[in-house]
């Protein structure tokens, strides 16, 4: 899981732990969901395991704004308003946003890994 604290919606905490301490596993579930935190804590929300999602494919861009860099964005609509392809890519990579927003940076294709798992921590710059 990622490590210290972040913002989200103007709440700055250790928000892996926040959702482990939700007691029940209906209820740290749940926590994950509504701040949308499976591709930052993996272990916490979903074993490292896929999270369900409603699209066949399995692979959705994460909705909404949040911050990076003190920056709030919509970052997944930011990267694909990049205009050609190799700056649209070009945008994944500088802020990271590969985890977050498969279908806009990989179309879905799996970013490589040297864990032997899978579960791999999400890295970059964060506040």
């Amino acid at each position: 899981d990622r490590p210290g604290r972040w913002i989200i919606d103007s709440q700055k905490k250790v928000w892996c732990t926040w959702a482990s301490n939700g007691g029940s596993p209906k209820r740290v579930r749940r926590r994950c969901a509504n701040m949308n935190l499976d591709a930052d804590c993996p272990l916490t929300c979903t074993g490292c395991t896929p999270a369900p999602t409603s699209s066949p494919t399995g692979c959705v861009d994460r909705p909404g704004r949040w911050i990076i860099d003190s920056q709030k964005k919509v970052w997944c609509t930011w990267a694909s308003n990049g205009g050609s392809p190799k700056r649209v890519r070009r945008r994944c990579a500088n802020m990271n946003l590969d985890a977050d927003c498969p279908l806009t940076c990989t179309g879905c294709t799996p970013a490589p890994t040297s864990s032997p798992t899978g579960c791999v921590d999400r890295p970059g710059r964060w506040i």
